[in-house]
């Protein structure tokens, strides 16, 4: 193909020395070959810095970064997000991995239809050895995708999968700094950047997704804000489109902290709630002595189903091995275990 548009991926990387090489060079095998790989060590304390920079000594179409403190990832992504060169951007994360036709079936895409700004695709899970346990099967039209944000409903997309036109992530200012500390910071990426343009998810199973042992949840959440992060967004991206595109984070227009305290009621008429959430998240990560200490501190005789409800999914946690829970989630599409609370 002469001409071909140039992909920008942006990868960043937080100790992830046992997948990193793994990560790049599904990029690098590519079928589509015109791309630049931005690279970014976000502070690692493992190897991954050392086998990223014998990479990019490998291949001049990876460019190394390295910051000097933990930012995180939303920073470290709207950094590189501002350097990129591309027509076109593509996100990996640092411990998964491209099917080799993954960026020719995007680009031809978005090659011919102008009117879209993003294409998603559906995912296969793996394990930590990159065998296929399962699979996300995640075709939307652009009205679904829409519908699912606005109702709550959590990922219409694999978000992780999309290629999206680099003037358009960059006119919305990339990921929101607001979603910094909480899990909605790519969900509410694709919302935005339903704005500009339009967005699909296609069938083909692209991405690969890996389900490891330290991955069942990757934090604990103390705050509505923080675990009411997409029915948060689906508010404002309600707001955007009654607005011309204003919500109460990009102008002053109200509302944002009603809908907080609005979903705040519950956890105000039933004070363990919050407690007992986090027992089970900490019971994920395997932090038993603190699901313990927080699973005590929400016990309430006037709310004794959800008690004994949180009490034996603890147990549970701790009684079988993580590789199980790990299988067992994958078998039945498990999200957010506190939210059945």
């Amino acid at each position: 193909m002469v001409n071909q548009p140039l992909v920008s991926v942006l990868i960043p990387v937080f100790n992830c020395e046992s997948f990193i090489e793994e990560a790049v060079l599904s990029v690098l095998n590519q079928s589509y070959s015109n791309v630049e790989i931005l690279v970014c060590d976000d502070g690692s304390v493992d190897d991954s810095y050392q086998i990223l920079k014998s990479l990019s000594q490998q291949n001049s179409r990876i460019t190394l970064y390295k910051n000097s403190e933990n930012l995180g990832k939303v920073e470290t992504i709207r950094n590189l997000i501002s350097i990129s060169n591309g027509d076109f951007i593509a996100f990996l994360d640092s411990d998964d991995s491209w099917e080799v036709e993954k960026l020719k079936i995007q680009v031809d895409f978005l090659a011919s239809n102008d009117d879209y700004v993003f294409i998603s695709t559906s995912c296969n899970r793996i394990d930590e050895s990159g065998r296929v346990i399962g699979f996300d099967l995640i075709e939307s039209s652009n009205d679904d995708i829409v519908d699912s944000i606005l109702n709550g409903n959590g990922m219409s997309v694999c978000c992780s999968s999309t290629l999206v036109r680099t003037d358009a992530a960059k006119s919305i200012g990339g990921f929101n700094p607001y979603f910094h500390d909480c899990n909605g910071e790519d969900l509410d990426f694709i919302a935005r950047l339903l704005s500009v343009g339009k967005g699909v998810s296609i069938k083909d199973n692209l991405y690969n997704y890996r389900f490891r042992s330290g991955s069942l949840t990757r934090r604990v959440f103390f705050t509505v804000r923080q675990r009411h992060s997409h029915q948060i967004i689906a508010f404002l991206f309600s707001q955007r489109l009654l607005n011309e595109g204003r919500d109460s984070i990009n102008s002053d227009l109200p509302g944002l902290e009603d809908k907080i305290r609005e979903l705040s009621i519950p956890y105000e008429r039933d004070r363990g709630l919050m407690s007992r959430k986090v027992a089970i998240d900490y019971a994920i990560i395997g932090e038993y002595k603190n699901s313990l200490k927080y699973l005590i501190n929400g016990l309430d005789i006037n709310r004794i189903g959800s008690c004994i409800k949180t009490t034996v999914m603890v147990s549970i946690i701790i009684t079988f091995p993580r590789s199980f829970l790990l299988k067992l989630k994958n078998f039945f599409g498990m999200t957010g275990m506190s939210s059945k609370v």
